[in-house]
């Protein structure tokens, strides 16, 4: 019996470490190739200019400022090169593998836990953001771990969980608009749990339930006419950026490979993951 636990401990977790180094192998892949994209451009000058905010800019939403600081120490490290831009979000992008395993698994079990990372490590999309001199990873990672402190805290009735749940709200919002929608999740799944009491744990009454309910809809009261505002600007900027796809070759040391196209960037990691998930078929 103990052996059968070691086996199983052992070819889960080596499991996971394939997996993690077969993302890594997939966002690596050119990642000092690939062209510019026009947002790398505005990362580039805002990492440069981070220096000169006051740190108090970094508790206004949207201004990324914690992100740049960490451009400027990559830019400090490594020089201003293409590797350098792109350093933190592949190291977020690769992280996301084995960090969001082990929530998923206390949730599920073992095996959707790692059919559901190894889905993300062939994703195209976040093979993508990974290689992007963007703050998508890091506030993908942000915006999951703060719904799951709150799923715990509707749980255990833990302030811990609700503290920690509120911190990594308040980073993803500071890191992008988008995230306040966390709030809004988090509010809906209550109303749920609500409706559905049925769902609702022991360790909460419907009373705290309906307090916690008020103080997301609040919330999200003041937080929508903002990100309307931001939906309706990309919403007229649309019909503009998908027709602008000229890619930028910032010469920061370039070479003529960095004028390969986006297009072609994202097709060759959409024929990875779907050759990848070929595979995942025939090995069930």
């Amino acid at each position: 019996m103990k052996s059968s636990v070691q086996t199983r401990f052992w070819g889960e977790y080596t499991t996971l470490g394939v997996l993690t180094l077969f993302a890594a192998a997939l966002r690596c892949y050119k990642i000092e190739e690939w062209s510019y994209f026009i947002d790398e451009l505005r990362s580039w000058e805002s990492t440069l200019n981070a220096s000169f905010l006051p740190l108090s800019s970094a508790l206004r939403p949207s201004r990324q400022l914690f992100f740049w600081l960490m451009m400027k120490i990559s830019f400090s490290t490594f020089g201003v090169s293409t590797i350098a831009l792109r350093l933190f979000p592949f190291v977020f992008g690769v992280a996301t593998i084995p960090l969001v395993y082990f929530p998923i698994k206390k949730l599920f079990d073992t095996r959707v836990a790692l059919l559901s990372v190894f889905m993300l490590a062939v994703s195209p999309w976040h093979i993508y953001m990974s290689q992007m001199a963007r703050w998508y990873t890091l506030l993908i990672l942000l915006m999951f771990f703060a719904l799951i402190a709150f799923y715990n805290f509707i749980e255990s009735s833990k302030p811990t969980y609700f503290l920690l749940y509120t911190t990594l709200s308040f980073l993803a919002f500071a890191t992008h608009l988008t995230g306040g929608f966390v709030p809004m999740i988090a509010g809906t799944y209550v109303l749920l749990l609500l409706v559905m009491r049925k769902f609702q744990s022991k360790s909460i009454s419907s009373k705290t339930l309906w307090i916690i309910l008020t103080i997301h809809v609040v919330l999200a009261l003041m937080l929508l006419p903002e990100l309307m505002d931001f939906i309706g600007v990309w919403t007229y900027l649309a019909p503009g950026i998908a027709g602008c796809k000229l890619r930028f070759g910032l010469s920061l040391g370039s070479d003529a490979d960095k004028q390969a196209p986006h297009n072609m960037r994202f097709s060759r990691c959409n024929n990875a993951a779907r050759f990848a998930g070929q595979l995942l078929i025939l090995y069930l």
